[in-house]
């Protein structure tokens, strides 16, 4: 990702010939193109200039460090009433927040990426999660607040529901999910859309 130090890919080139494992870079942030297909960055470039203009009193940023990114945002994001950051590390915009909620890494959760090919490929959780899955956080945030639609049970409910909302809301970046069926085997189950 975009917060990490020069050598890492290099590092992780050498742990994964020692083990005889395969190095996969997936983008800039995780499973960005994911969000990007369900259309979540849409608003991404407002938000943030509402936020420098001073026009926005709260935000919550999940997965992003845009402190970081654009130093002139921390003396916004400092002037805002209440921020609440969601993130795998206490970043600099984490430690600018009122509450950070941990989230845990891909190799903690199961669930699923969108590959470089529009493949939704699942997710296995290799070891145990110090944080929490995002999807987790954001649904116990929606039950507290009285809100519908968060009661997941598992990241399988949540995959099926998200491939029911790209089918109904024909989402054109996945032209093959909206007009064909497509399944995702993901552990021991399969979801598909007819």
């Amino acid at each position: 990702g975009p917060d990490m130090r020069s050598n890492v890919i290099s590092e992780a080139r050498i742990l994964a010939k020692a083990t005889g494992g395969k190095l996969c870079l997936v983008g800039r942030n995780c499973n960005s193109r994911g969000a990007a297909a369900l259309g979540l960055n849409l608003k991404f470039n407002e938000v943030m200039n509402k936020l420098s203009s001073g026009a926005l009193k709260a935000a919550y940023v999940a997965g992003c460090n845009p402190a970081r990114k654009q130093p002139s945002l921390a003396d916004a994001l400092s002037n805002l009433e209440f921020l609440i950051v969601q993130d795998l590390f206490l970043t600099e915009t984490a430690r600018l927040a009122d509450v950070v909620f941990p989230a845990a890494s891909f190799a903690e959760i199961d669930g699923t990426i969108l590959a470089k090919d529009q493949d939704i490929l699942p997710l296995q959780s290799a070891i145990p999660p110090t944080g929490r899955p995002d999807w987790k956080i954001l649904a116990d945030l929606g039950q507290r607040m009285s809100g519908q639609g968060f009661d997941f049970s598992d990241s399988k409910a949540v995959l099926v529901d998200m491939l029911a909302y790209i089918k109904r809301m024909k989402i054109e970046i996945f032209p093959h999910i909206a007009t064909t069926k497509t399944s995702v085997v993901h552990s021991s189950s399969r979801a598909s859309i007819p």
